[in-house]
């Protein structure tokens, strides 16, 4: 018995398929994002979990802190969602435990009833973003965006070296930026926390902040300050999304400008990046 061929495809040809979609479901794997869901509610796991898959991502949720170390220990984490209404405290540990264990994780804050305080608090202490309560696959994919544009920017960052490869280079000199860098971002960080007319005086900041930069040869994240800088002229533009790009500025500074990981490379070729 002969089977009819629909749509001009015999099951010769399905067959010569079968090896392509072989080869293709690893990249497909590979670019799905896992995210860490920390969430103790088991009804709200239930329905993030849920929302996770709607968004195309993995899910990997905890209930307990020993469960969210556990998942950071044998599995890949790109995102991390945590619970800020029912964790009581236990999201300080983990974004510790992540900052440890997968620095590259973009740290995500979700609750019902944060107020506007609280984002700032939050944001103060490390956390990349974040999202209301309760979770909608819209918002996650917006999310997921975000965090792929944060990791190609830090990756982009990170393989800049921080020195200056011009005549006048020295020690001494980049010892002194690297002050005023510190010094900067103290102040950005003050700033952020306290400010409540946040868009001139932000704009002046990344101003001062850009020209320190490029000195030090950080041309990426000088072009971000500037992208931020123009940004603050537009009356469109809310302060809450100012604010939220002014605290990602100040943790890649106060990163790059810590003392354990800025030591002068040597211009004569000594010493190179790691």
């Amino acid at each position: 018995m002969s089977f009819p061929q629909r749509f001009g495809t015999s099951r010769d040809d399905l067959a010569n398929l079968t090896p392509m979609r072989a080869q293709a479901s690893p990249d497909a794997t590979r670019s799905i994002p896992h995210i860490l869901f920390f969430e103790p509610s088991w009804l709200d796991r239930l329905r993030g979990s849920a929302t996770i898959r709607r968004a195309n991502a993995r899910v990997l949720s905890a209930a307990r802190v020993d469960q969210a170390i556990h998942h950071l220990n044998t599995a890949r984490v790109d995102i991390a969602l945590l619970d800020l209404d029912f964790s009581q405290g236990r999201h300080d540990v983990l974004l510790c435990m992540l900052h440890e264990r997968a620095p590259e994780a973009y740290v995500v804050a979700s609750s019902a009833t944060a107020s506007d305080a609280d984002m700032e608090a939050c944001f103060a202490r490390g956390f990349d973003d974040f999202v209301p309560k309760p979770l909608a696959a819209s918002r996650l994919r917006i999310v997921i965006d975000a965090a792929a544009d944060a990791h190609r920017a830090s990756s982009v960052s990170r393989a800049v070296p921080i020195r200056n490869n011009d005549d006048f280079y020295s020690p001494e000199l980049h010892a002194q930026l690297l002050v005023h860098l510190r010094e900067e971002t103290d102040k950005l960080y003050t700033m952020l926390s306290t400010s409540t007319s946040l868009g001139t005086q932000l704009h002046r900041r990344m101003h001062r902040i850009r020209s320190g930069l490029l000195l030090l040869g950080l041309r990426p994240l000088a072009d971000e300050c500037r992208d931020l800088e123009r940004d603050c002229e537009l009356p469109h533009v809310d302060d809450g999304v100012l604010r939220r790009r002014g605290w990602r500025i100040a943790r890649q500074m106060r990163a790059l400008s810590a003392p354990a990981t800025t030591e002068p490379l040597d211009t004569a070729g000594g010493n190179s990046p790691a």
